[in-house]
């Protein structure tokens, strides 16, 4: 990003030389000299945010995007292994439950 008061004529040709950077942006700032950040504070840092927030947001995005998925192949391991270990638990219940209740009418029957 290529800040700079439209003002400022003393660093005019290093600004043009700048703007021959690929996919640079140009930020000028109106009624400011070279210290444009600190006579026009609120232009100065929203056209940053701006820059910032186009240069970050889709890389946050992407991060965002590859985390969900990586969270919800855990989750459903996860889900996988709770499902399995409940039908585990039922299992041994049943058998539990099943036994002693064999027990029960052998008790009743002698």
């Amino acid at each position: 990003m290529i800040i700079h008061g439209e003002k400022d004529t003393k660093f005019q040709s290093t600004v043009e030389t700048l703007k021959q950077i690929p996919s640079s942006e140009v930020l000028i700032i109106k009624n400011a000299s070279h210290a444009c950040y600190v006579q026009q504070p609120l232009e100065f840092h929203n056209g940053l945010r701006q820059f910032l927030y186009s240069i970050y947001r889709p890389i946050y995005i992407e991060q965002y995007k590859k985390r969900s998925a990586s969270l919800a192949d855990t989750s459903s391991l996860s889900s996988l292994e709770n499902l399995n270990r409940t039908k585990s638990n039922d299992t041994e219940q049943t058998k539990v439950t099943g036994n002693s209740t064999s027990n029960r009418k052998q008790q009743h029957l002698h």
